[in-house]
């Protein structure tokens, strides 16, 4: 697996480099499965699909459950395709984090079967464009869990940063010597100053207070 497919399968994550640094495996899956393996595969995935539970009232008035399941003599298989579709498996470790792509290729087509990458290891939401990889953990996360550090101006995700409120906002930061140099920092401002640590809360206040002006003149 060479880097040009890396920089492809992590195409749209931000901060993608530190990955295709890191380690990997792949592994191709053998085709060796016969005729009548197949076909006897075939005949057990007909089964387990057409497997039915039902429930039904006797004559005595009396309800039963049954579980009705097709017979192997009632399925015919009259012809067998072998096609082969190799399976590829990729696992990566990027700082903490454990990823696995898989897919499946015919003819230079790639179906993708499992997508570590593309799931955000926060929320678990599925992830098409604008991925983030945060440097400090190895997690590919969305947008929603991507903060900005208040001093350093830091790209880092929610578990790897620590917290703090200042004048009711929360404030993220990369270490406790970044959390310690401003609250030193906070500390010698001015209460103007400090309420603009929480512009979200000054706008209300206006807005508040114009509505209020609106309806008193």
């Amino acid at each position: 697996m060479d880097k040009k497919f890396m920089s492809f399968l992590l195409k749209n994550v931000h901060n993608e480099k530190e990955i295709i640094k890191g380690t990997y495996l792949q592994y191709k899956l053998d085709f060796q499965k016969n005729e009548k393996e197949l076909k006897d595969r075939a005949i057990s995935e007909i089964i387990n699909s057409h497997t039915k539970d039902v429930t039904y009232k006797g004559k005595n008035n009396v309800t039963y459950n049954k579980t009705c399941t097709p017979s192997p003599k009632d399925i015919i298989i009259h012809n067998c395709k072998s096609l082969y579709y190799p399976e590829w498996t990729l696992n990566f470790k990027a700082k903490q984090k454990n990823y696995t792509v898989s897919f499946a290729e015919s003819a230079g087509d790639i179906f993708t079967i499992r997508d570590d990458t593309k799931i955000c290891q926060i929320c678990s939401h599925k992830l098409e464009k604008n991925r983030w990889y945060c440097t400090y953990c190895g997690s590919i996360i969305c947008k929603k869990h991507l903060k900005l550090t208040r001093l350093r101006k830091v790209k880092i995700c929610v578990n790897c940063s620590i917290t703090k409120s200042f004048f009711g906002a929360k404030k993220y930061f990369e270490s406790n010597e970044e959390l310690e140099e401003f609250n030193n920092y906070y500390a010698s401002m001015p209460i103007y100053k400090k309420a603009g640590e929480n512009p979200l809360l000054i706008y209300s206040i206006v807005i508040t207070i114009i509505i209020g002006l609106y309806f008193l003149l």
